[in-house]
């Protein structure tokens, strides 16, 4: 069963257009060619330092990957990136809503640090975002292409692990309180989530709140 929406005939058709196979990816990027599998089938998330590892080996645009990796494309601002299911794509023009508060930064670790002085600096917003929404600004390069040092992150905070986070590239509060940048995937047990940072993955944990990234301006 997919838990992610992922194209695996994109990738599969990649493959055979390039005369490799899986197993020879799983060779490249240095996984178990089970992992391979269980990525195409949709039950394993992609993370994005793969996602730049498959389009070097398949000589692939990233953003192709990305987009067919089970990570869909939303609607954004202007001039910027609006994100769904955690996945960046450049949108173009749009109108900009008043300022919101920039309320912290993110790190090349994806370790999220909110600013205690107030009153708050206040960023441009697409119009689009909803009320409360909030900005981050990167102070390193997070995921290479998508977030990098300098860019923008808008979300709307959160009390708790929001659906709509499932799937996506969220800001993530852990057990410990601390937040981080990362994307957030079922676990397998109830309340268990799979995250997926610039650390590598964590499997079946606890996270005390989840809400997705709305867009990021680069």
């Amino acid at each position: 069963m997919k838990l992610l929406p992922i194209n695996d005939q994109f990738f599969r058709d990649a493959l055979q257009a390039a005369g490799k196979s899986q197993r020879e990816m799983a060779r490249f990027m240095e996984l178990d060619p089970s992992a391979i599998t269980l990525m195409f089938q949709g039950r394993r998330a992609m993370q994005l330092t793969e996602a730049q590892q498959i389009a070097h080996f398949l000589g692939l645009a990233v953003e192709d990957v990305l987009r067919n990796a089970g990570l869909e494309l939303g609607q954004g601002g202007s001039p910027g990136t609006g994100l769904r299911n955690g996945v960046a794509e450049n949108v173009g023009t749009a109108a900009f809503a008043a300022p919101i508060p920039l309320v912290g930064s993110v790190d090349g670790s994806g370790e999220i640090r909110q600013d205690s002085k107030s009153p708050k600096p206040q960023v441009d917003a697409p119009s689009r975002l909803p009320q409360g929404a909030v900005a981050i600004r990167a102070v390193g390069d997070v995921f290479r292409p998508v977030l990098m040092r300098g860019s923008l992150l808008y979300f709307k905070p959160s009390e708790t692990v929001e659906p709509s986070a499932i799937g996506r590239l969220s800001v993530v509060r852990l057990g410990n309180k601390k937040l981080i940048l990362g994307h957030v995937a079922p676990g397998f047990d109830f309340d268990r989530y799979t995250l997926t940072d610039g650390n590598g993955e964590k499997e079946n944990i606890v996270l005390l709140s989840a809400t997705p990234v709305l867009w990021i301006k680069p």
